[in-house]
């Protein structure tokens, strides 16, 4: 396998994608789904109420946090 000059892994050839203004939005907006939806599923997991198995607050909680991990998963490390 040739070996990738030092300068060219510094300094790729190819261009990182744009992002438009509507995309970035997107991403914003995601993210701060993301993050009050996380709050909520801690705050319903954390609570001591007995009735979890039957509850459907709890039960849609744990969808959402199913979700956030895939979507975590999938965000670009920063």
């Amino acid at each position: 396998m040739t070996e990738i000059p030092e300068t060219e892994k510094e300094h790729p050839t190819f261009t990182q994608p744009t992002v438009t203004p509507e995309q970035a939005r997107m991403n914003e907006l995601l993210r701060k789904l993301m993050d009050i939806c996380t709050t909520l599923v801690i705050k319903v997991a954390t609570c001591k109420c007995n009735h979890k198995s039957s509850c459907q607050v709890f039960t849609k909680a744990q969808e959402i946090a199913e979700i956030i991990d895939e979507l975590q998963e999938l965000r670009p490390k920063t």
